[in-house]
């Protein structure tokens, strides 16, 4: 769903997005052998707004599902917003070699569940192989069943956390020149935790305990 109408000096916009997605795959060379589907669910919503083309605004927000987590822990919420001031439009600042100069900031999450395995919170047990019994091991029953990976039902998003602070300057219609400084950090990260205790006698899940941190210039 869209909208946009302009109010004099005043112009705005609108969307709704609503978007389920279901990915079915086959297994084997006859590709008779279907995979359980999964399933992506994305509810967004943006409004803008700009004064003359000068001041500039837009927030987003993205309520967004994955089957690969828990009930639960599967939507996570996720915000950004970015205003803008193109400088050059002031009727103040009225310079002939000055064609653009704009300044804008941005800030917003991001979540990603591309790292994140299926069935992660469901205790799942492996087959194969078979016990054996007597003195010779002469006697053996199956199949045998291990048990897998521990679960984890509180395992969700990896949410990024991204600001960018940005200059744009244009001189002569010829020369243009951009500045960006950015920062993002990532936290919640799925990984498998490497020491355990060695009584634990099973597999460890994966945990959102992983974190890193970027920022420079462009």
């Amino acid at each position: 769903l869209n909208y946009a109408r302009s109010f004099g000096d005043h112009n705005v916009s609108a969307l709704a997005l609503f978007l389920r997605r279901m990915n079915e795959s086959t297994l084997g060379s006859n590709n008779k052998k279907m995979q359980f589907a999964s399933y992506e669910e994305d509810w967004v919503g943006r409004v803008t707004y700009n004064c003359r083309e000068i001041y500039l605004l837009e927030v987003n927000a993205a309520y967004t599902g994955s089957e690969k987590f828990a009930p639960g822990t599967r939507f996570g919420f996720f915000p950004s917003f970015s205003v803008g001031w193109r400088m050059s439009e002031e009727p103040w600042m009225k310079w002939e070699p000055l064609t653009n100069l704009k300044f804008r900031y941005s800030y917003g999450k991001v979540g990603n569940d591309r790292g994140a395995q299926r069935f992660n919170y469901v205790q799942l047990f492996n087959t194969g192989g078979n016990v054996f019994f007597g003195r010779n091991q002469d006697v053996n029953f199956g199949p045998l069943f291990t048990e897998g990976n521990s679960a984890n039902p509180d395992a969700t998003w990896e949410v990024t956390t991204k600001q960018n602070l940005g200059i744009e300057l244009g001189l002569y219609n010829k020369f243009s020149m951009t500045l960006d400084l950015f920062k993002e950090h990532r936290s919640k990260i799925l990984m498998q935790r490497q020491t355990m205790a060695s009584w634990f006698g099973g597999g460890l899940p994966s945990v959102n305990m992983g974190e890193t941190k970027n920022h420079g210039m462009e």
